[in-house]
Formats: structure tokens, sequence, C-alpha cells
């Protein structure tokens, strides 16, 4: 059966949000130089679905989110996947970087010490710093688990105080495998950012990505990662002098892109083949939520934080309801018909 989920995510016409985030691309070409004199972040030790904690050094806004640190997380198992936040199996929602999407690894497979060592700089400045995130001869997972060990890649996150730009830099690389060893079935590597992308089903309030050739690629964006069937990618393998720069456009309406949405702090949605409320709490907020029948007699309350809630509908009556949900700054609501 065709399953219908209609949005009614209707907001109180005097409320005000701040305008979401659009992202354009700049990329371009400039010679690689690995980091001197960095701060390493696994000392030394052998890294593979590491867990880390890495300061920025200042204040870097990437969507709605204010930080200081990138965290790698065991949760998520890539090497070059980074998010605003630890991410735990309890974890629903998390916004980051994808400075190198690949399930990568350290290439001491004997665990005994490390060969790809992963270090950080901070350069320049305030109010201009830059903050530089090496991964230096890294290697892949699957290539490695299909016993090549010559595969290797060098490539950096570099994120701008002030302009809150984004670049992924890479370095000369060695690369033997098939492509689909490489880049986990995709076309080659994988590079872009994502708001509160939900951990279990891939869906996003948005994902922005590079495609095609690895040397002239265009930005795109999507709401789910694996909306084409396969994961998403550039064609071939990285170029040394590559830089993938991604510049945030504040307040713009022409974005060029396939896709986007507004941002919003929660969205409600109604199933009515499941007889299901959906609400998405985006933000640090908890909501406080009432539904009430046509003659405004409440039949059912209760609260939502961060992520999302299910609320079954099947012992309601049939017609239509109202849904209020309101936090300390925000009232919203919705219709939906049982």
């Amino acid at each position: 059966m065709k399953k219908i989920l209609i949005l009614l995510a209707l907001l109180i016409p005097s409320l005000t949000f701040a305008q979401y985030k659009y992202y354009k691309d700049s990329s371009y070409t400039q010679g690689f130089n690995f980091l001197s004199g960095g701060t390493s972040v696994n000392s030394n030790t052998f890294w593979d679905d590491p867990e880390f904690a890495i300061p920025i050094g200042f204040t870097f806004h990437l969507f709605n989110d204010t930080i200081n640190t990138v965290h790698i997380s065991a949760e998520v198992g890539l090497g070059g996947f980074l998010t605003t936040e630890t991410v735990t199996p309890s974890t629903t929602y998390s916004s980051g970087i994808i400075a190198f999407g690949s399930d990568i690894q350290d290439r001491d497979t004997s665990e005994n010490s490390s060969f790809s060592p992963i270090s950080y700089t901070l350069s320049g400045t305030a109010p201009s710093r830059i903050f530089k995130l090496e991964w230096k001869n890294a290697g892949f997972y699957n290539a490695i688990d299909n016993g090549i060990y010559a595969d290797s890649v060098n490539f950096q996150l570099w994120l701008y105080e002030g302009s809150d730009a984004v670049e992924m830099r890479f370095g000369n690389g060695n690369y033997v495998s098939p492509l689909i060893d490489l880049y986990d079935g995709g076309p080659g590597p994988l590079v872009g950012l994502f708001d509160s992308l939900n951990i279990n089903t891939a869906d996003a309030r948005m994902f922005y990505f590079m495609k095609n050739s690895v040397t002239s690629p265009t930005l795109d964006s999507t709401t789910n990662v694996f909306s084409s069937g396969l994961p998403p990618g550039m064609n071939g393998n990285p170029v040394a002098g590559s830089v993938y720069r991604f510049i945030p456009k504040k307040g713009s309406i022409s974005t060029g892109y396939t896709a986007f949405n507004t941002l919003v702090s929660n969205e409600m949605s109604y199933s009515t083949e499941r007889n299901e409320l959906r609400i998405d709490i985006y933000n640090n907020e908890t909501f406080q939520y009432s539904i009430f029948d046509m003659q405004g007699h409440p039949v059912s309350t209760g609260s939502v934080s961060k992520g999302r809630k299910l609320i079954n509908t099947g012992s309601l009556a049939s017609g239509m309801y109202i849904v209020k949900l309101s936090s300390a700054k925000e009232n919203n609501t919705c219709k939906f018909v049982r």
C-alpha cells in the first residue's frame, strides 16, 4: 500500500524564523601542503571507527548550530564524518560535515602504532582564523578487508572564522582498488554538509554534496542521502590540489539548487495509513503539545524535546483535530483528519 504522509507544519503568521542558510560552491585548485607542528588527535595510536572531540579554537556556525568543537564518533563508523555533537546509540538527529565519506582507517593493521596520523592546527589571528584538520596516509577499510594495503588518501578540512566557510582539500593519494571498494559502492569521493540528519533513516532537513566529475563538480542538495538509491559522490578518485568549498549564503532566496527547505524549529506530519501523528523537534527547546477535537476538548497532551515523537491516534473517533505545539518562544498549530 502506498504510504500517504501529509505535511501539516502550519506556522503562526506572527512568528518570524531565521532564514535557512543556503550554500554556494566556490571550489578551486591550490597546491596541497601537509600541516606543520600540528596537535595530534590520535596520539600515534591505531584508529578505526574512532571517537574524538576536536577543539576548533573559535566559534563556528553550521546551519543553525553554534559550535567550538567537532566530533568524530565511533557510532557513525566513518573516520572523515564529523558532527556538531557526540553521536551515541540514542542519538536521532545530528548535523555535521562530511570531509571524506568513505570508511577509512589507520594503515597500521598490526595496531601497534599509527601509520595514518590525524592532527590539527589553528592559524591566523582573530577574527579571521582558520582551523585545519588533517588525515595523513589514511587507508580504506574495504580495500584492507580484501587484502589490499596499498591504497591511501591525504586530505584536510578547513573551517574559516567569521565567514563560516568550509573547505575540503586533497593531496596526492594512491588508489589501486576499484572505486566500489574505496567509496562503499559510490562513484567516488563524497564531501558535503548535512543539517539534522536522521541517523536511522538518512532523511535530513538538508544535505549538500558535490557530484559529477572530481575536477569540475557541481553542488546539489537533497533531503535524503540515499535518494538516488546509491551512495552519492563525485565520479573518480580525488585529484591532488582540489579544494571543494562551501560558502553560506545568508538570507538568499535564489539558490540554484535542486531542493531547499526553510529553517524551522519543528515539523508536524500525519500518516492516515498508520493513524499516527509525528512531531519532529530540531532545536534544544522543550515543547508542550495538545490535541483538541473540533469542540475544543483536549483528547491528548504531553511534551517532546529534540528528536521525534510518534503519537498513535487509533483510539480517537473519526473527524478533524487541531494540534497546538508551544514552547517558551513560539506557538504553532496544525490540523489533521482521523
